[in-house]
């Protein structure tokens, strides 16, 4: 194992360009996390792991083929993408993504450029055994470090895909998917009253929703559907009322902006 003394070794380099650069980890084919349970569950998931960075020493065995390398806790702690990183700070490979076929449940991103946003999602879509998480428009970076540290292990599991609008009306058409588009307007139906299976959700920026493209391009957006500006006491579907918005629920995108796909949907039955 090779010991690290200095903040100009290439490696170290390498790992803080990972952290600050989309373009670098593009080049590269790889993407930079910190912590030793992270680098567990990237072995116990299938990650490819590339390279570690061990705080003076290896906490445990790794499997051959990975590049192994040792600092103080200063060095490691410059090299990581948090800040008192506790290491190790470790590489792994961008994944060629391969979908489930067919798909069911769909959650779609468009726009949503916080990275904490957008790993969260990542994370919850994958609690909640969604197919698949579609990055398009602006989002933040999939491999980004606050992207990949909210998603907290989920990326290793969860199947992402970042794609342009027209490739994924190819993709929900392939899979015969409808496609809803979380807004809070007067056309919006109710989504505890909209099948969701087959189906994808489609969520908008923090700061203005969907955008006029991506209400287009949906075919949900120019169906009738009931008027809903809040929670109605009892939905008309019979299911149960959810809480009031004065008593502190707030609905509006992923943050969330414009359109939540807990409150609302527009959509064709």
């Amino acid at each position: 194992m090779e010991q690290i003394r200095s903040r100009k070794n290439q490696y170290i380099l390498h790992l803080r360009a990972l952290a600050k650069s989309a373009d670098a980890r593009r080049e590269a084919g790889e993407y930079v996390c910190d912590g030793e349970k992270l680098l567990r569950e990237a072995l116990q998931f299938g990650a490819e792991v590339t390279s570690v960075l061990w705080r003076e020493a290896a906490a445990f065995s790794l499997p051959d083929g990975i590049a192994q390398y040792a600092a103080d806790a200063e060095l490691v702690e410059y090299a990581s993408p948090l800040m008192h990183s506790p290491g190790p700070v470790f590489t792994v490979r961008i994944p060629v993504m391969r979908l489930p076929e067919p798909l069911h449940r769909v959650i779609v991103l468009e726009g949503v450029q916080d990275p904490g946003n957008v790993g969260t999602v990542i994370r919850t879509a994958n609690a909640l055994g969604m197919d698949a998480v579609v990055l398009t428009g602006a989002c933040a970076d999939l491999y980004g470090p606050k992207t990949v540290r909210a998603a907290m292990g989920a990326l290793f599991r969860q199947p992402v895909l970042t794609c342009t609008l027209d490739e994924l009306m190819q993709l929900l058409r392939a899979n015969g998917l409808k496609l809803y588009g979380a807004a809070l307007t007067d056309t919006a139906q109710d989504l505890r009253c909209v099948p969701l299976t087959p189906a994808a959700v489609a969520i908008g920026s923090e700061g203005r929703g969907l955008s006029a493209m991506g209400r287009s391009s949906s075919p949900c957006s120019r169906a009738r559907s009931r008027s809903m500006r809040r929670w109605p006491r009892r939905s008309s579907c019979g299911r149960s009322p959810a809480p009031r918005r004065e008593e502190g629920v707030r609905c509006r995108s992923s943050n969330t902006g414009s359109g939540c796909p807990c409150a609302s949907a527009c959509g064709r039955r």
